[in-house]
């Protein structure tokens, strides 16, 4: 028996009452993920700005040549990291408009199972009497 099975056995038609769980966990992986990829993204650039930076002093025979050139390339690294900013932000929006999404369903959820539980009680009142 694999642990799904498994899985399957123990909780039986109750996955139902696991969903929201399952729908967070999946939330928080896809922000996971976004932000990961952004990050390297990130490291990526800073790498190149490195590389970068190396070779225009190893290149350069003149100070105000280099200047102009590590000048140039602040300016472009600048211009990325600003992008990546605006990307964490796009991120942690939608990501917020996820939870909240979720939150919402999550409540409703709650009300719906809050309302049914009279219902079930009396249900097996009647069944023991």
């Amino acid at each position: 028996m694999n642990g799904y099975e498994f899985f399957e056995q123990w909780f039986g038609g109750r996955n139902e009452a696991f969903a929201p769980m399952f729908d967070l966990g999946k939330i928080t992986a896809e922000t996971f993920e976004s932000v990961a990829r952004r990050n390297y993204d990130v490291a990526a650039d800073y790498f190149d700005l490195g590389v970068s930076q190396l070779k225009a002093v190893t290149a350069s025979t003149d100070i105000a040549q280099l200047g102009a050139e590590e000048s140039r390339l602040a300016n472009e690294f600048g211009n990325k990291f600003k992008a990546h900013a605006e990307a964490y932000m796009r991120i942690a929006a939608e990501a917020a408009e996820s939870y909240s999404a979720w939150t919402a369903s999550f409540v409703e959820t709650a009300k719906h199972a809050a309302a049914q539980k009279p219902a079930v009680a009396a249900v097996r009142a009647a069944k023991k009497a």
